[in-house]
């Protein structure tokens, strides 16, 4: 028997507010969750037929130094690991990181969640967050590698992405390479 929550469109309810969400905050020109800085002012959907990677939502942003797009993939529930709708995913964030219009160090990518958990909010979200504090891959994995400062669930995330990313690249995924995307994923 089939849950109805995965036969019913749980997950289409939920793309749809997450566009709510990003509409409405293009409309009052408000700031982007997912994006370091710059306000709302144009919301894509479902644009693969445009060559979009990541095509459930695309936000772009008008930020002080200029147009910052913040792109997504919209979830439910993903399991961060090694599953296939993971490496899917991530394989997707990699393309987009590697089309030649995005903007490193200004654009973002990565996974909208419905449902989350502890995994998630606290070694994930960490992860991510001290990519994007560190000066370079080499203070970023200083930090992640020290025994007692990172977490286990943490390494296990890099760990992860790193595998899915290799998968999508079909090769090794060096420091450098794996703290540029992960200072851009969201």
């Amino acid at each position: 028997m089939t849950s109805p929550i995965a036969t019913g469109g749980a997950g289409t309810h939920f793309e749809s507010r997450v566009a709510a969400y990003y509409l409405a905050a293009a409309l009052v020109q408000t700031g982007v969750r997912g994006l370091a800085e710059g306000l709302a002012h144009r919301v894509r959907l479902q644009r693969a037929f445009e060559g979009q990677p990541l095509d459930d939502v695309i936000v772009d942003a008008q930020a002080p130094t200029g147009v910052a797009t913040l792109s997504l993939q919209v979830k439910r529930s993903i399991a961060f690991g090694d599953n296939a709708l993971f490496h899917k995913v991530i394989a997707e964030c990699w393309e987009t990181l590697q089309t030649p219009s995005f903007r490193e160090g200004t654009d973002r990518f990565g996974i909208a969640l419905g449902i989350t958990s502890a995994a998630i909010e606290e070694a994930a979200q960490n992860v991510l967050n001290w990519a994007r504090q560190s000066a370079d891959a080499a203070d970023f994995f200083l930090r992640l590698r020290k025994p007692n400062f990172s977490s286990e669930d943490m390494r296990r995330f890099e760990v992860a992405v790193r595998m899915a990313l290799e998968q999508a690249s079909a090769g090794r995924v060096g420091d450098d390479v794996l703290w540029k995307f992960l200072k851009h994923f969201v």
